[in-house]
């Protein structure tokens, strides 16, 4: 786990003084990259998930972030982050079609990107 936080930072969980689930995110910049939401199997089902979303979400607009990404890697992170607001392409998983990844984004403010230059 020390090698994740090293690309960037995070909140963690507890219950009990137990660790029971995190998110990882990056610092800088207006676009910001959630890196991991994990929750212990034990945990999952209650919102956990939802919540360290939210807390990541707010801790990142209050330093300046303008836009989160998420690269989803399995049909529950991604149920997880468009149930946050997230939104993107359909994924094209299903039966006898592996889940691959899927890119989302959600816009914390009115900021978008600039416009890219056909031309350049």
């Amino acid at each position: 786990m020390a090698r994740l936080f090293r690309r960037g930072a995070g909140l963690c969980a507890l219950v009990d003084g137990r660790p029971v689930g995190y998110v990882v995110f990056q610092t800088e910049g207006p676009v910001r990259e959630v890196y991991l939401v994990e929750v212990c199997p034990d945990m999952r089902r209650q919102g956990l998930g939802r919540r360290l979303l939210e807390a990541a979400e707010t801790y990142l607009l209050s330093t300046g972030a303008q836009c989160l990404t998420v690269d989803c890697t399995s049909p529950e992170g991604e149920a997880l982050a468009r149930g946050s607001g997230f939104t993107g392409p359909e994924s094209q998983h299903g039966p006898g079609v592996p889940y691959t990844h899927t890119p989302l984004k959600k816009f914390l403010t009115d900021w978008r990107p600039p416009a890219r230059d056909p031309w350049a």
